[in-house]
């Protein structure tokens, strides 16, 4: 089944966002079509494989930024991708996008569980007694 996430139907609450200035000398745009390359093989895998994304959201770009170190940039190596236009910040895994997305689809912002869109504690401010819940690293990003 074929989605088009540009249709007036499907509610995106992204701003359009790009990289801060500080980064933004150190940012590329990456097309939109091999945004919705990447999104479409994260979506298939995590969420729906038989749902095919036709169209980005509205107001999400995809930017390959470089480290900087001091000022520095680093080489092209270092390279790391960034999704900006979510009203609270920008996404580096594409699994956290998907969920987002899947909820741009079913309608459902408002019970979105993606990483951005869920308030959490930080760790220092648990409650007494509650127990802090430890994430491999490998499974924050894919």
């Amino acid at each position: 089944m074929d989605i088009d996430l540009s249709s007036p139907k499907y509610y995106s609450d992204g701003e359009g966002d790009q990289p801060p200035d500080d980064l933004l000398p150190h940012s590329k745009r990456a097309p939109d079509d091999i945004f919705l390359t990447h999104l479409n093989e994260v979506y298939n895998r995590y969420v729906d494989r038989d749902q095919h994304l036709i169209s980005l959201p509205k107001g999400y770009t995809m930017y390959y930024c470089n480290l900087v170190i001091h000022g520095i940039r680093q080489s092209d190596g270092f390279r790391s991708t960034h999704i900006f236009g979510h009203p609270k910040g920008s996404y580096r895994c594409w699994k956290q996008f998907a969920v987002h997305v899947a909820s741009i689809v079913k309608g459902d912002l408002e019970n979105c569980a993606c990483s951005l869109c869920v308030e959490r504690e930080p760790p220092d401010l648990l409650k007494k007694g509650e127990k802090e819940v430890k994430i491999k690293k490998e499974e924050l990003s894919d």
